[in-house]
């Protein structure tokens, strides 16, 4: 069976495809990502680290079923 990597990860998160955010709250999500792990990478400062860890959390949090993400703050 041939099954997409995005196919698979929606399979294993249990999300439909109508579920998901619009591609604008996705966009906004990935951008603010990329630009927080592009700081904590130039700066290698902890703060910087973990201001991309929640960035990634939020954007890893729209593709993830809510009983599967981690409900530490």
């Amino acid at each position: 069976m041939n099954i997409s990597k995005r196919g698979c990860a929606l399979a294993a998160t249990n999300v439909a495809n109508d579920d998901l955010p619009s591609l604008e709250a996705q966009s906004e999500a990935w951008y603010a990502y990329v630009a927080a792990r592009n700081q904590a990478d130039l700066t290698l400062k902890l703060e910087d680290g973990r201001a991309a860890a929640l960035a990634f959390r939020k954007f890893y949090q729209l593709f993830t079923a809510g009983d599967l993400v981690d409900a530490r703050r």
